[in-house]
């Protein structure tokens, strides 16, 4: 799964997959209009972004995800911002 990085920046990134549960991920939609700290994404099945601390990082998985791409997110998430408690996150 290839995917890209946005850093400092707001991402040039189309989510119109993000509509299909606008009410659910309103939030993440709306955060992506502004500069994050960090979004990385593949495009078509997740998002994972961080508006900046002490916000949340925000994560959409498609939710067709095959068990590969579950444990990508979760290596993405594992290797760029551990679990020792610095971060929060919210998902669906």
């Amino acid at each position: 799964m290839e995917f890209k990085t946005f850093e400092n920046c707001i991402p040039d990134i189309d989510v119109s997959y993000l509509n299909i549960d606008e009410y659910i991920y309103s939030t993440l939609i709306r955060i992506l209009n502004y500069e994050c700290a960090l979004t990385i994404t593949d495009g078509e099945k997740f998002v994972i972004c961080h508006s900046q601390n002490p916000y949340p990082v925000w994560i959409y998985l498609h939710h067709n995800a095959t068990d590969e791409e579950k444990e990508q997110v979760y290596s993405i998430l594992k290797d760029t911002f551990g679990f020792d408690g610095k971060y929060s996150f919210n998902t669906e």
